[in-house]
């Protein structure tokens, strides 16, 4: 359904007439949008880009919109540096352990990166590179808001959700909480159901590795790494 598909059918459940009301259900569908996207990493908003020289040489900070072209980002789920046989996934660290621990990396020799964090829209990486690479990036995306009568919701197979998780919102707004009520059990339901279709993985089997020490993965150098102490 498009978006003046649902407004028709979201003032026939709230039985109010369209003219009287669909700039608000406009703007209560893309409401619901929010509250569908927070809900669930939905599959059809995962994304995989691969961004020519993503890493420039003695750059520390990337905006995560201007200068890798990223919109709408929700979740980072894993950044890629590609270097060939040596291509390595960095390691998030969190923004205030980067402070304390490794507070001014610009004092350090450059190299391959080997962590990054993020601070709102930008990306810090370190150890600063010390050439340009390539890289990839598992990324979602919050679903599109609606800004035209033609415009189809991201996410596929999710109609009803939006039907019912609208209408419970409208009728909270028109003060019917009964029917609020009602709409929402039937929003609820709907959610589990496709929650439930989206985290089957019919094709996995799972097998058991051996663990590594630290997390770090097998092609980092921990030596170069700040949060690698070695003993007395």
């Amino acid at each position: 359904m498009n978006r003046g598909e649902f407004v028709t059918e979201i003032c026939a459940i709230l039985g109010i007439p369209e003219a009287d009301i669909q700039t608000r259900v406009r703007a209560w569908l893309n409401l619901a949008l929010i509250r569908i996207g927070r809900r669930h990493f939905w599959q059809d908003l995962k994304h995989t880009s691969a961004i020519s020289d993503m890493f420039a040489a003695s750059k520390k900070s990337y905006h995560i919109e201007t200068d890798w072209g990223l919109t709408n980002l929700r979740h980072i789920h894993a950044i890629i540096l590609i270097d060939g046989a040596q291509s390595r996934k960095l390691i998030y660290q969190p923004e205030r352990k980067v402070d304390v621990e490794l507070p001014y990396p610009e004092a350090f020799s450059t190299y391959k990166s080997i962590y990054y964090t993020r601070w709102n829209k930008y990306i810090e990486v370190s150890p600063i590179p010390g050439a340009a690479y390539d890289g990839k990036m598992r990324w979602s995306k919050w679903i599109t808001q609606f800004t035209a009568d033609a415009n189809t919701c991201d996410v596929t197979n999710i109609d009803d959700i939006i039907i019912a998780a609208t209408s419970a919102w409208g009728y909270l707004c028109i003060e019917d909480e009964d029917s609020a009520l009602k709409w929402a059990k039937i929003a609820e339901a709907a959610y589990l159901d496709a929650m439930e279709l989206e985290r089957m993985a019919p094709d996995y089997e799972p097998i058991p590795v051996g663990h590594i020490a630290g997390g770090e993965g097998r092609n980092i150098e921990y030596w170069l790494s700040p949060w690698v102490h070695g003993g007395e």
